[in-house]
């Protein structure tokens, strides 16, 4: 029994250091990361930059001892471009049982891997849109557009009212890929309010890719919110590259008004060109 216990004692005391170690490196990183928060002060830059370390931010995201703490670490992994913070991103989204981390790390990957929407977990989706982080939610209507699951529009319809301008802005294209039609009504809502110029783009160019009764109506109330809001042209752009056939008619009214950009446009246009999408009519069978 002596000979057994001396052959284990090196297991157990390379078990105990470890322990030792992520006691101390645990809340070490925490207070790190707790002080990166603090980044105006130039006495604390060294700390910020230390916690931006991405061998720090791969232990806190994994293993981090608060909900909070993963959360964060594998959103300042998502602001880097390495190979080990890009894994470690792909494996929370395969993993992670909590919905706001895997939110979070979807929206670090989303905007450069396409092959990370493959990762859009239906369950994860759900969980996402209620999330209390901003991210998550526009995670989650992101997801509900890459899986292409109609059950998720009424999820992203109620994200229209989302106080943040990107869950909006996601929410917006998502019922465009899953069938705007039966929520014209809210996004003509939306129109009306929005002030944010990317998402009145995107109302614009649902609206103008859409065959429905109320599409041109909602053009013209985001078009209206552009025209004032947004970039000069956003509107005529969305217009011109609409498939909807009251396009082409909007754009010869206002050619006939005297606006000149829409007649150099209509002119650069060839009668032979097919439009640049299919009219939406309806929602897409198996979408």
């Amino acid at each position: 029994m002596r000979r057994i216990s001396a052959a284990r004692w090196p297991l157990r005391l390379g078990l105990g250091l470890g322990l030792v170690a992520l006691g101390v490196l645990g809340p070490v990183d925490h207070l790190r990361l707790l002080l990166a928060q603090s980044c105006r002060d130039i006495l604390l830059m060294p700390i910020c930059v230390e916690i931006k370390s991405v061998p720090t931010l791969i232990r806190l995201s994994r293993w981090g001892l608060t909900p909070w703490a993963r959360r964060e670490a594998t959103w300042l992994l998502g602001r880097r471009p390495e190979a080990a913070a890009q894994e470690t991103l792909r494996l929370q989204l395969a993993e992670t049982s909590d919905p706001t981390l895997w939110g979070v790390a979807l929206a670090g990957r989303y905007h450069t891997n396409k092959e990370a929407l493959a990762a859009a977990r239906p369950t994860m989706i759900v969980g996402a849109f209620d999330s209390k982080n901003q991210y998550a939610r526009a995670s989650a209507a992101v997801g509900a557009r890459a899986l292409g699951d109609p059950s998720n529009a009424p999820r992203c319809a109620a994200a229209l009212g989302d106080a943040h301008g990107w869950v909006r802005f996601h929410a917006v294209q998502c019922l465009g890929r899953l069938g705007p039609g039966p929520y014209l009504d809210a996004l003509q809502q939306l129109a009306a309010r929005e002030w944010e110029s990317p998402v009145l783009g995107e109302l614009a160019d649902l609206a103008a890719q859409s065959d429905y009764p109320k599409a041109e109506a909602l053009f013209t109330t985001a078009a209206k919110s552009l025209d004032a809001w947004g970039p000069k042209g956003r509107a005529l752009e969305a217009l011109n590259q609409g498939a909807a056939p009251w396009c082409t008619r909007r754009l010869e009214e206002r050619a006939m008004q005297g606006d000149t950009d829409t007649a150099r446009l209509l002119a650069e246009r060839s009668p032979s060109s097919p439009p640049s999408a299919p009219a939406v009519a309806a929602p897409p069978p198996g979408r």
